[in-house]
């Protein structure tokens, strides 16, 4: 008996440095999808896009590549939209640097909310801060006064209930959930890594040992049924699933130093484990 498709779909996220495989990756796998007819729709909050269709195919965009830039939030909903009406099994929907669509959430929110952007709105708040430290006439180099600043600027400006609860909602609900469980596409999320510093390294106790974590809302790699980091070494680009206690590729051998330079690292992949890029299901 067949898997249910909801079973069966990958939900993949690639987190890799810049320069090591991601966005070449979609345009190679859009050119090996071809043959079989099945469609790729990116959606993109960064301009490096055009630079790999330059590099890797002519600077002509596949026939089955359907790529946005978004704009607005708006945008994103009709990408959704369209790619549940027009995108089935073996399709892919991709999520281009999942940093910025997280950042761009939550910009698009304040301006919706607060008419400004997010910088204007944290100038301000720290101007607010100052503004309470001299009406206060406490010494602008106290502890007290830093305690001001911290309670201006906490949480990014916003308030941790009335706005990152909708922040998330529409990052986590309106795009991510409805494409993992209301679609019969796969789903590719890229991104990059963060840095950790020793103040935020106890937070994600998994992604200590590595120094750095995958960028974006931090419930990001949880969502995904794959992790997997594509990298460059000596010219070669390779990908891992390998990441210890942070790995996530449930019922298959987690590796390292895979290489697949001249394809997508989804073929490298499928044909590692021995699987098909499509038809699985």
């Amino acid at each position: 008996m067949a898997l249910d498709l909801q079973l069966y779909r990958r939900v993949v996220l690639n987190a890799a440095a810049p320069g090591a495989g991601k966005t070449s990756s979609i345009v190679m796998l859009a050119k090996e999808l071809q043959k079989y007819d099945k469609k790729i729709k990116v959606i993109d909050r960064d301009r490096g896009f055009a630079d790999a269709i330059r590099e890797f195919n002519d600077g002509k965009m596949p026939e089955n590549l359907d790529y946005t830039f978004v704009r607005s939030w708006d945008d994103i909903d009709y990408a959704v939209a369209d790619a549940q009406q027009t995108l089935g099994v073996d399709d892919w929907f991709v999520t281009e640097h999942a940093g910025r669509i997280w950042e761009f959430a939550r910009e698009q929110y304040v301006q919706r909310m607060y008419g400004k952007s997010h910088a204007q709105l944290l100038n301000d708040a720290r101007k607010s801060a100052e503004d309470t430290i001299e009406q206060a006439g406490v010494d602008p180099l106290s502890k007290d006064a830093d305690a001001i600043r911290r309670k201006a600027l906490g949480y990014s400006g916003l308030d941790g209930r009335l706005d990152w609860v909708p922040i998330k909602s529409s990052h986590n609900n309106d795009l991510y959930e409805k494409m993992i469980f209301d679609g019969e596409m796969h789903i590719l999320t890229t991104t990059t890594w963060n840095p950790l510093d020793p103040q935020s390294a106890d937070q994600w106790p998994e992604w200590k040992m590595w120094g750095r974590r995958p960028q974006g809302e931090k419930e990001q790699v949880a969502r995904h049924s794959t992790l997997i980091g594509t990298y460059k070494r000596d010219g070669e680009f390779m990908w891992r699933t390998d990441f210890g206690d942070a790995s996530k590729d449930r019922g298959r051998e987690q590796v390292k130093d895979v290489p697949f330079t001249g394809r997508s690292w989804l073929s490298s992949y499928v044909e590692y484990h021995g699987e098909e890029l499509v038809g699985n299901g």
